[in-house]
């Protein structure tokens, strides 16, 4: 792990991080085989990815509540990444509550 990373915490267990630093590195190299990342700035990216986790999960969580369900479902991570960060996910269909009981699929439009 990380010094001073704040990774995931659940029922005791071991801290759990988004991203690894050889990953952090390997997806940088994807974009730029040129890049190099400082260590220190390498952990203040996955440091936010982690907290980025920790809270979409989090919130996700609270809508599937909301909803008055005990399953975190795909959807619920849609609406929060949506609602809260303005994050798309392309291709992605949802299924609505009219849809389950029967009303048909909603698909993203040409604006979505």
């Amino acid at each position: 792990g990380r010094a001073g990373a704040r990774g995931v915490v659940r029922g005791g267990e071991a801290p759990m991080e988004a991203m690894s630093l050889q990953q952090l590195r390997e997806l940088a190299k994807q974009v730029d085989p040129t890049v190099e990342i400082d260590d220190d700035v390498a952990n203040v990216l996955l440091d936010i990815a982690d907290q980025f986790v920790e809270e979409v999960t989090t919130v996700s969580c609270q809508l599937a509540k909301h909803r008055g369900g005990d399953t975190l479902e795909p959807r619920d991570l849609k609406l929060c990444l949506e609602k809260n960060w303005d994050i798309r996910v392309p291709g992605y269909v949802v299924m609505t509550d009219a849809a389950a009981k029967g009303g048909g699929v909603k698909r993203p439009g040409p604006t979505d």
